[in-house]
């Protein structure tokens, strides 16, 4: 069976003898026509694209400042949290860290990746643990009793054990984290 081809398509017809009338033909190639003018018609102008580049290249010089303001901040922050002190600690609201501070290596000889997977459980005497399991618990408990008020920040002395296997003491200043939703989100 042999087949015609459009010119510029990748659709073939059959032969004028299989039923293909000229009235046919031509509409195929009309249709074929309308679409590449609706197409065309739909392409934008010189004007609007470079409109829209404008608004590209100040999409990417805002995107560029944020990302040189986030590297600043991140400086910073990093400069603070390895040179102070005071070990810094985060507890989500299962009460597991999300953050040690490197200071934590200095105080207990731990680095802040093993102080994480290890727990309070493990830097804590069982006196000091359970203090802290009973005072948290009141704290989050005052917290849930009343969510719209500040509290105070909960201080308390606590024996831990360092990794040497000796002991010190340190005194926690701890505050709840609320959720951005509301509600309590952990421990810092």
């Amino acid at each position: 069976r042999k087949t015609v081809r459009l010119r510029d398509s990748r659709r073939s017809l059959p032969p004028q003898s299989s039923g293909c009338t000229a009235e046919r033909f031509c509409s195929i190639v009309f249709l074929r026509l309308e679409e590449k003018d609706s197409q065309m018609s739909n392409k934008p102008t010189c004007e609007e694209l470079e409109q829209r580049i404008r608004e590209l290249e100040k999409a990417a010089a805002e995107h560029e400042q944020v990302e040189q303001a986030l590297k600043k901040s991140e400086e910073r922050y990093r400069l603070l949290a390895e040179n102070v002190t005071d070990v810094i600690w985060v507890m989500d609201e299962n009460l597991k860290f999300t953050y040690i501070s490197p200071s934590v290596q200095r105080l207990s000889g731990f680095t802040p990746e093993e102080a994480m997977e290890q727990g309070s459980s493990v830097h804590l005497t069982p006196a000091s643990l359970e203090l802290a399991n009973e005072t948290f618990r009141e704290y989050v408990r005052a917290y849930e009793s009343a969510p719209d008020e500040t509290l105070e920040p909960l201080t308390v002395e606590l024996e831990d054990v360092r990794k040497d296997g000796s002991t010190g003491w340190s005194e926690l200043n701890t505050t709840l984290l609320r959720k951005p939703a509301g509600g309590f989100g952990g421990i810092l």
